[in-house]
């Protein structure tokens, strides 16, 4: 499965760099390398949300956290943003609206974004989702951008259990009780400015 993944993406950065102008080349592979080698590390279920294709400058912000760190207490994610053109934002904000059994975060009053470490131990059936703000803001710190605010979060699906490859997990009393381990997935819709966010958390 991890090889063909590999494959793809090999293909992908192949067309990337077909389509651009020679001096744009070397960065672009740079950063299209970066984004491979940073998704191969999860399970491919979890990252199939994620896009296998890029127009020049679509990329804004990615960061990624290795599952191992799940082991230690932490968080495992991984975080691309996109700012797209219109006609390529509107199909992926339809394709997203469009889905029924996506789940509009700001309706939920059981949101808890992690590394929080507060008690959110009394919270029932929760959406635990990344600190979008303590990764994307801390790469400049010229740009906050207040993501509750800008962007409609979809979630795609969270489940609670061991996503890792380790058998020991550091445990987290502060979250709701069988919820101390677990995944979400979703996409963020950014209508203003044309963004998009792809997140994968593990916990």
């Amino acid at each position: 499965m991890y090889r063909n993944i590999i494959k793809l993406f090999l293909l992908l950065i192949a067309a990337c760099l077909a389509s651009c102008q020679p001096r744009e080349k070397p960065k672009l592979k740079k950063i299209l390398d970066h984004y491979a080698t940073g998704l191969i590390a999860f399970d491919a279920d979890l990252i199939n949300h994620f896009p296998f294709e890029f127009e020049s400058g679509e990329i804004q912000d990615m960061s990624f956290v290795l599952p191992s760190i799940v082991k230690k207490g932490g968080c495992s994610v991984a975080l691309l943003r996109i700012k797209t053109k219109s006609d390529k934002f509107n199909r992926i904000s339809k394709g997203v609206r469009a889905k029924s059994d996506l789940i509009k975060t700001s309706k939920s009053g059981n949101i808890i974004t992690l590394p929080d470490s507060s008690d959110n131990s009394r919270i029932t059936s929760p959406i635990i989702m990344p600190d979008f703000s303590d990764v994307f803001d801390s790469v400049d710190d010229d740009i906050s951008i207040d993501f509750k605010k800008c962007y409609d979060m979809y979630l795609i699906d969270t489940k609670k259990g061991n996503y890792t490859s380790h058998k020991r997990l550091k445990k987290k009393p502060y979250l709701p009780d069988g919820w101390e381990h677990g995944y979400s997935r979703g996409i963020g819709i950014d209508t203003d400015n044309q963004g998009v966010i792809y997140w994968l958390i593990i916990w």
